[in-house]
């Protein structure tokens, strides 16, 4: 173990040069109730200012003018926005201020604040801070908002309220802005949020250059930093640069030594914080004083963990460090508390503090650390937000915290937060700061301890940052764009430090940098060569559109800014090939670079592989989850599993629940990506998955009640024990028995039947229009319910695309219970594919197929060619996956395409009778697996499972008959009119009742025989086959009825006998056709004798 300390405090001051007027002690403390009114000073709960707001309140309460001031923490830099705001309160009594900070936490807090003392003088204050938030403020709470005079947001919801609002709605609210409270502006540092808080400061300084209206002032605080004059001059005025004022780490209320101290690295993080514990009690000796102490960890088991190790060694105080008397308080409190390892701990002076305990446990907790009689505190970061319980000694055991992607190094804004804690003014001198962490990790947190300059983060998000402001209109041209970039902490830093700008930005003009003019850097040059180059990137993706100087988002580039999906993700996403069904589209979800960071730790890889080869996942791997995209797929695989759920880890749990967060609004934008490029298939999958995801269900569940509010997964199992788990039968079903399974009492089971019944149900009727190919798709007729569905908006998909190639012909949102009717032309595809997917219901999706099906129900897959037998001369049995009825017709579809369905026009050898329902290779239109362009999908093992029903094929229409010649397929039937049953045949002559509607459409008995031909007649209910053939030839061929039994479709084989007729015998033959026949599909073989 090694101590390094942090530097001296003369180091800090020598990297920050404060004023001289501003030093400790120079400066009497001034009374609040001189400096403001008493209604303003009423609203703090103290008698005087301190020496940093001292000095700071006249220019914020009197003036008008930009201020940007460094302090140490706990120097009170709240008082200052606080004393901004009233300033405008002073002055206006319709403008409003917009407080921002980078943790939702922060934000809170001040709300919390601000509502007490503000409130009191009639203002509101509106939080935004997350998506409930955004939701309310975007319906009836926009008028709230309008109202509000304070809006305490984070810097993304502002951002997101700017680019989904635009100038039509939210830019009459930035127009009221008069005051931009910028807290935490170190936070410019961090990779991620830098770029966007940079990116926001940037829009509302191009909004107030640009001549519109917009000029609010701006009062920006943040931790000690070398370069705080960068800042100043970035948020300058039209007076020139903005007030600056730094404080030095002397103006802290209590100094604070820092220590670092280094220990060897663990094989994983759950060891490496275990080892940790046992370093726990020698710092606390050591550091203390015997006084209060805080132990921050980075997850909630580990502070009981580490407060029960240091229980065992004895608390770290020695013996007889309890006074009797906290001894007796800390007994009697202990009974009062509910957690019992808690119950254990307090008597000994420990307890730990997180988001797990209930409301009770934590004052009680929290009552006891203000009384010094818990002595040691574990808790995790949320304790550095939210409540104030400050110590003499802060213990940051370990710098790495479990974050969305997996384990992350704290960043210097938490890392200033927590040690914010250390030192109590009313009590200590001093306070002290040990920071845990692992060998190597020493130089970075005592770079950081002792201030690094400010860089701008822009340059790794400046095609993003840019789309943004396209998108939210507030830069409709390049010159409004090249202001917004000169309004960028990023124009200010390239002048500052041009060579390393010039490194992050490779801009070049005739092959030399603007910044790296042998005359100078041209700062002008640079920004319009930078931004040039920018726009060239986002027109080629087709992100946005330029006409003459005009700037225009297309819908693409809307929807990949709302989302804020990266554009390097776009541009994968374009070079990618158009999944066929939904496997293909779950892996390019998947290996997208927005879950590069889901890495498989080493203690994950076991649990991953196990699941990925188990019954709940529905397409298992077959090798090793070795990467973030298998990775990716497991989870959102399970994610969607029936019940009984698979039992993931608290750390997959948690980024399951990232996945699914991100994997929707990226359908999102390959949803518009591929609609774009009239990919009808791939836009078909999108939209049934982003459903899926919704509702975190498969399409083809076995347990679709699952998806229904009330239910979850114990009830949908209950509900399939009493064969109630399809929407059906749980709507047909007894209420009394549903409430029975779910352990409800009535109504509920009523309640939720009139909930299913209150969705209008759509059937789709694909009808021929004359003979020019136009379609009529008829979605609904008579739907069975038209009301308002209780079960979601209430919206449905209707895609239509050709056949076999998949191109897009049309796509609908419509309300279900307002239906269309819609027209196509099929000039240019020799078949049709329909689909009709509700928005929030999984379960009552349609489609129908029309066009050209001259094809047996052959296996689909690259395996079929090659199926070999075993020794004694069985074929091996052909392993199937059970597919959807969306997934039926994607392989049928892609076989045709792919030539792996063998049909008369494109094959003389025989056919093998095989299910059209076999699963099509994951390999696919995407290649095998070896294929070297990145889209590779990984091994899936393959498993034997039960055959799904046939989908409905509808026939293409018919021109009179014709003779066939030889190898031509016969097409029989055109589409059914109306879903009638055929007519039972009453004898081998037939009988008296008349044809169905479908019957009347065959050729009739009148047509003229032709010599040389094989015909084909269909009347009362049977089906004719006649010869007659003037050479010495042979006929061959099959007819398949298309039949429905209930809601199950079969296809019977009626073989004509393997007929063999010579040149002189005319042959008639009659078969009966199956009841409940709607279509047929076969074909004649016409060839010479001996072939």
């Amino acid at each position: 173990m090694t101590d390094i300390k942090a530097p001296s405090y003369s180091s800090f001051e020598d990297c920050i040069t404060p004023f001289k007027s501003a030093r400790l002690g120079t400066h009497h403390l001034r009374r609040i109730r001189d400096c403001l009114s008493s209604e303003h000073a009423a609203c703090f709960k103290f008698e005087n200012f301190n020496a940093v707001q001292a000095e700071c309140w006249k220019e914020l309460y009197l003036g008008h003018g930009n201020m940007v001031v460094t302090a140490p923490t706990g120097a009170g830099k709240t008082v200052l926005f606080e004393l901004a705001i009233l300033g405008m309160f002073r002055t206006s009594d319709k403008a409003k201020a917009l407080y921002l900070a980078p943790l939702k936490a922060l934000c809170q807090e001040k709300v919390r604040e601000w509502k007490q003392s503000f409130g009191e003088l009639g203002e509101e204050v509106v939080e935004l801070t997350g998506d409930e938030d955004f939701r309310a403020l975007k319906g009836r709470g926009t008028s709230r908002l309008a109202k509000a005079r304070v809006i305490v947001a984070t810097p993304e919801m502002w951002d997101a309220l700017m680019r989904q609002a635009g100038r039509s709605q939210g830019f009459g609210i930035v127009e009221d802005l008069q005051l931009v409270c910028l807290d935490e502006v170190h936070m410019l540092n961090m990779p991620k949020r830098g770029a966007l808080l940079e990116a926001v400061i940037a829009r509302l300084q191009a909004l107030r250059n640009g001549g519109y209206g917009v000029k609010p002032r701006f009062v920006a605080v943040s931790a000690t930093v070398p370069n705080g004059s960068d800042v100043a001059k970035w948020l300058q005025d039209d007076r020139g640069d903005g007030a600056l004022k730094t404080f030095g780490m002397d103006f802290r209320p209590v100094p604070l030594a820092i220590h670092v101290q280094t220990y060897k690295s663990a094989k994983n993080e759950f060891v490496f914080q275990e080892a940790l514990n046992h370093h726990l009690s020698p710092i606390i000796r050591q550091f203390s004083d015997g006084k209060a102490t805080l132990v921050f960890c980075v997850t909630k088991r580990a502070c009981e963990t580490a407060a029960k190790s240091l229980q065992q060694e004895g608390s770290g105080q020695g013996p007889g460090w309890l006074d009797p008397h906290l001894q007796l308080l800390l007994k009697e409190k202990a009974m009062s508390l509910t957690d019992s390892t808690l119950r254990s701990l307090v008597p000994n002076g420990l307890a730990y503090h997180h988001a797990g305990l209930n409301a009770t446990d934590r004052q009680i907790v929290e009552q006891l650390f203000l009384q010094s009689a818990i002595v040691v505190l574990f808790c995790t970061q949320t304790l550095a937000l939210g409540v104030n319980l400050p110590a003499r000694l802060v213990i940051v055991k370990g710098t790495t915290a479990y974050k969305d992607h997996g384990w992350e190094e704290y960043d210097e804004l938490e890392m200033l937060q927590i040690m914010g804690r250390a030192g109590r003014p009313q009590f200590d001198r001093q306070g002290v700061a040990v920071i845990m962490t692992e060998t190597g990790n020493a130089g970075r947190w005592q770079q950081i301890m002792a201030g690094r300059p400010l860089e701008s983060r822009l340059p790794g998000n400046l095609t993003e940052a840019l789309l943004a402001e396209v998108v939210a209109q507030t830069t409709p041209n390049i010159q409004s764009l090249s202001t917004w970039l000169k309004s960028t902490f990023l124009a200010v830093r390239c002048a500052r430090d041009p060579g390393h700008y010039a490194t992050l930005c490779p801009v070049f003009i005739n092959g030399v940098h603007p910044l790296l003019s042998s005359d100078g850097p041209d700062l002008e040059q640079f920004l319009r060569a930078l931004s040039q180059q920018e726009l060239e990137k986002l027109v080629t993706a087709g992100l946005i559109t330029c006409d003459g100087a005009e700037l225009q988002a297309t819908a693409l580039g809307e929807v990949a800014s709302r989302f804020s999906v990266r554009y390097d993700t776009i541009r994968w996403l374009q070079q990618a090939p158009a999944p066929a069904d939904l496997k293909e589209l779950l892996w390019l979800i998947a290996q997208s670079a927005d879950f590069a960071e889901y890495r498989p730790r080493h203690g994950e890889k076991t649990q991953l592989r196990d699941l990925a080869k188990k019954d709940a996942v529905r397409w298992p791997l077959a090798g090793p989850v070795d990467s973030a995209a298998k990775k990716v797929l497991v989870l959102l695989m399970l994610a969607l599993a029936d019940s009984p759920r698979s039992q993931l880890s608290w750390e997959l749990k948690s980024q399951q629940s990232q996945v699914l967060r991100r994997a929707e609004p990226l359908l999102r934008v390959v949803s518009e990506l591929f609609e774009t490029r009239k990919e009808g298939r791939a836009l078909a999958a999108c939209v049934l998955m982003r459903n899926c995801l919704r509702k975190q269900i498969w399409e083809n569940s076995t347990m679709l009640v699952r998806q229904l509010p009330n239910i979850g997964d114990v009830g949908a199992v209950a509900l399939k024990e009493r064969q109630l788990s399809s929407l059906e039968a749980l709507e047909s079903g007894d209420p009394r028995v549903i409430e029975i399974a779910l352990g409800r009492r009535p109504p509920f089971g009523s309640t939720l039947q009139k909930k299913l019944r209150s969705v209008p149900r759509i059937k789709l009727r694909l009808c021929p229009q004359g003979t020019d190919g136009t379609i009529s798709i008829d979605c609904g007729g008579s739907p069975l319910n038209c009301n308002e569905s209780q079960l979601g908006t209430g919206f449905v998909h209707c895609l239509a695309y050709g056949a076999p190639g998949g191109q897009l012909l049309l796509h609908r949102r419509f309300p279900a219970r307002n239906p269309q009717g819609l027209l196509l032309n099929l000039q240019n595809s020799t078949g049709l594919v329909v689909h009709l997917i509700y928005e929030d219901l999984i379960g009552f999706d349609d489609f129908q197929i029309l066009g050209d099906v001259r094809m047996d129900r052959m296996a689909v897959g690259p395996s079929v060619a090659s199926q070999s037998s075993t020794p004694g001369g069985k074929a091996k049995r052909q392993k199937v996956e059970k597919l959807s009825g969306h997934e039926a017709t994607v392989a049928l579809a892609r076989a045709r395409q792919g030539a792996q369905i063998q049909t008369l026009a494109s094959s003389a050898s025989p056919v093998r009778a095989m299910s059209s329902q076999t699963a099509p290779s994951f390999e696919g239109r995407a290649g095998r697996a070896g294929r070297a362009d990145g889209f590779a999908a990984p091994d899936f093992q393959s498993r034997e499972i039960p055959v799904a029903p046939a989908p409905m094929m509808l026939m293409q229409p018919v021109q009179p008959m014709q003779p066939v010649q030889p190898m031509q397929a016969v097409q029989l039937m055109q589409p059914v009119q109306s879903m009638q049953p055929m007519q039972p045949s009453c004898g081998p002559k037939g009988c008296t009742a008349s044809p169905t509607p479908m019957m009347s459409r065959a050729c009739s008995d009148s047509q003229v025989d032709q010599p040389d031909t094989v015909m084909i007649r269909i009347a009362a209910g049977r089906l004719r086959w006649v010869n007659r053939t003037s050479s010495d030839a042979l006929a061959t061929g099959r007819i398949h009825p298309q039949c429905q039994s209930g809601a199950q479709f079969r296809s019977q084989f009626i073989r004509a006998s393997d007929m063999q007729m010579s040149s002189t015998q005319n042959s008639v033959h009659e078969f009966a056709l199956p009841p409940q026949s709607y279509g047929l599909w076969g074909f004649v073989d016409h060839g010479a004798k001996g072939q």
